[in-house]
């Protein structure tokens, strides 16, 4: 590490780079679950999490430019000295207040997403036993099929292992036949998708439907939030010119 990173912030400095390591490796801080009880990277423990770097008293500027569309300039007047723990604080401090006047003062924008029909039968319910002859093979494992009870049929007459079936419905799409791609499903609800589309509208679009990635929050609020949520910003390095504070900020993904 070197040795310059942890010396005091003085006016005359031009500028000097704070990086946050975890067994002696550079790491990145998510400011969604950063805990200032316990701070942690990433991956590990946050190393000298209680060196000094601002001493005494003092001001300084801290810009926030990424992910919103309008730079935020934030004036930090400090009367006791400040550890990087405190000051990762600050700046989690700030963002989360940012995101929460967003939520307050953007208008809602549409969004869809699916949820599976509980409509629909179990898969197998669509099918029936099939009495095979010695020449059918199941297209699936290209064997012929069994002379007992263990071969199915769609509704559109193509027959096949119900193992293979079963394994087509777990790892394949699970929706279609193999062979004609009609949907295996009559349900009138969702037409055989066994899911239904769902139109809403939310100024901050909900955590568990953002796993679609095209389903992002983009608000028009006071800073005008781009695409990212706070959960997904981590926090790389600070570095500090004169008075201003600079900080470094990427996405997970």
């Amino acid at each position: 590490m070197g040795k310059n990173i942890w010396r005091p912030f003085r006016k005359n400095r031009k500028k000097f780079y704070v990086y946050f390591y975890t067994n002696h490796k550079i790491n990145s801080i998510s400011l969604y679950n950063y805990d200032v009880k316990n701070p942690n990277t990433l991956n590990g423990k946050l190393q000298n999490y209680l060196q000094t770097i601002l001493y005494d008293k003092g001001n300084f500027n801290i810009i926030f430019s990424f992910p919103f569309k309008k730079k935020v300039k934030v004036q930090f007047e400090y009367k006791v000295s400040i550890n990087i723990n405190q000051l990762i604080y600050i700046i989690q401090t700030i963002y989360k207040y940012i995101y929460d006047i967003e939520k307050i003062t953007a208008t809602p924008s549409v969004y869809t997403y699916f949820k599976k029909c509980n409509n629909c039968k179990d898969i197998l319910d669509y099918t029936r036993q099939y009495n095979s002859n010695f020449t059918d093979t199941c297209p699936i494992c290209l064997y012929n099929l069994s002379q007992d009870n263990d071969n199915i049929v769609l509704n559109c007459n193509h027959y096949f292992h119900k193992n293979c079936l079963l394994q087509w419905f777990i790892y394949g799409n699970g929706k279609t036949c193999p062979i004609c791609r009609k949907y295996i499903s009559d349900c009138k609800h969702c037409n055989g998708k066994q899911k239904i589309e769902i139109t809403d509208y939310d100024i901050v679009i909900p955590k568990k439907y953002r796993s679609n990635p095209n389903i992002r929050n983009t608000t028009n609020g006071v800073f005008e939030i781009y695409n990212y949520d706070l959960e997904r910003l981590l926090l790389n390095f600070i570095y500090i010119d004169n008075n201003q504070l600079n900080i470094n900020i990427c996405v997970s993904v």
